[in-house]
C-alpha cells in the first residue's frame, strides 16, 4: 500500500499517526490547516515515490503563499524515507523559501482559519495614523508613544505579540540592529521559552 500512497494521504496519515501524539491541539489543528489549503493541488495528488525536488520547490514558489509548512513538510518527507516509503528524501534539497518572500506574504491580509486578518499595509497605515490622531494625543503622551513604537515593532518585525512583551533591554543589539527572541508572555502573563 505505501508504495502507491500519495503525498496528500501520507499528509493525512503522518499528522494522524506520528505527530498528533506528540504536539500541543492548537498546533495539529494548524497542521489540519496547512493540509486542507493543499490537499487538491496537484503535488499533493502525486505518488510519494515520484515526487521530486524540483516538484517541491514549485510548490514552495508558486503555491505555499499562506503557511510556513517548510519544517512540516522537511519532517514528513524525513519520515517517509525513515520508514521505506521513499528511498530518496528530495526535501532534503529544496531551498527553504527566502525571508524577503515570508516578508511580503506576512503583510498580506488574509483570513486564517480562526478568522484573526493578518494586517497589510493599508490597515498598518490606518492604525499609526488613529493612534497620532488627536483625539488619541489628548491623553498622555507617553502611552501614544508606546503604542507607536509596540505597533511598528511587531509590524516591521513579525514579532507576535508576547514575544514583544518579553522583551528585555539586554535582547536588543542597538550596534548590529538584531533582537534575540527567546521568550514570550504566555495568556497568564508569564515569561516562558519560544518553541
Amino acid at each position: 500500500r505505501y508504495w502507491t500512497i500519495s503525498l496528500g494521504q501520507f499528509f493525512e496519515e503522518f499528522l494522524e499517526y506520528f505527530k498528533k501524539p506528540t504536539i500541543k491541539i492548537t498546533t495539529y489543528d494548524k497542521y489540519v490547516g496547512i493540509y486542507k489549503r493543499f490537499k487538491d493541488l496537484d503535488t499533493f495528488k502525486k505518488k510519494m515515490n515520484s515526487i521530486t525536488y524540483y516538484d517541491l520547490n514549485l510548490f514552495y514558489n508558486e503555491c505555499d503563499k499562506y503557511y510556513s509548512s517548510y519544517l512540516l513538510m522537511k519532517e514528513l518527507f524525513a519520515k517517509a524515507k525513515e520508514i521505506g516509503i521513499i528511498d530518496f528524501n528530495p526535501m532534503a534539497m529544496v531551498v527553504k523559501p527566502n525571508e524577503v518572500t515570508i516578508e511580503k506574504r506576512s503583510r498580506r491580509l488574509e483570513k486564517y482559519d480562526d478568522g484573526i486578518p493578518i494586517i497589510d499595509d493599508e490597515l498598518y497605515n490606518k492604525l499609526i495614523n488613529y493612534i497620532q490622531s488627536p483625539t488619541i494625543k489628548t491623553g498622555v503622551q507617553t502611552n501614544v508613544d508606546f503604542y507607536l513604537m509596540f505597533y511598528k515593532l511587531l509590524y516591521w518585525t513579525g514579532m507576535r505579540m508576547g514575544e514583544a512583551l518579553a522583551l528585555n533591554y539586554k535582547d536588543i543589539d542597538f550596534n548590529n540592529r538584531l533582537i534575540t527572541i527567546n521568550k514570550t508572555r504566555s495568556h497568564d502573563w508569564k515569561v516562558v521559552p519560544t518553541k
